[in-house]
C-alpha cells in the first residue's frame, strides 16, 4: 500500500473514492490470508473448535466468511 499511495501522488492527492478502493482491496487481502491460514492450522492440528476474539472478530466481512 505504502508504494501505491506513493506511486499516486502521495494521501493529499487521492480522492476519497480511490482511498477507499485502496482500503477495501487491503481488507480482502488480509481476510483472505486470515482465513486461509486459519482454515491450514485448523485441518493440519485436527481443531475441532475454534474461537475467535477481539477487534478483528468484529469485522464484518471477516464474519460473513
Amino acid at each position: 500500500m505504502l508504494y501505491l499511495v506513493r506511486d499516486l501522488g502521495g494521501l493529499e492527492s487521492i480522492n476519497e473514492k480511490t482511498k477507499a478502493q485502496i482500503a477495501l482491496e487491503f481488507e480482502n487481502a488480509a481476510i483472505e490470508c486470515l482465513v486461509y491460514k486459519t482454515a491450514k492450522a485448523v485441518e493440519k492440528y485436527k481443531i475441532k473448535t475454534l474461537i475467535v476474539a477481539g477487534g478483528v472478530s468484529a469485522n464484518k466481512h471477516l464474519q460473513m466468511r
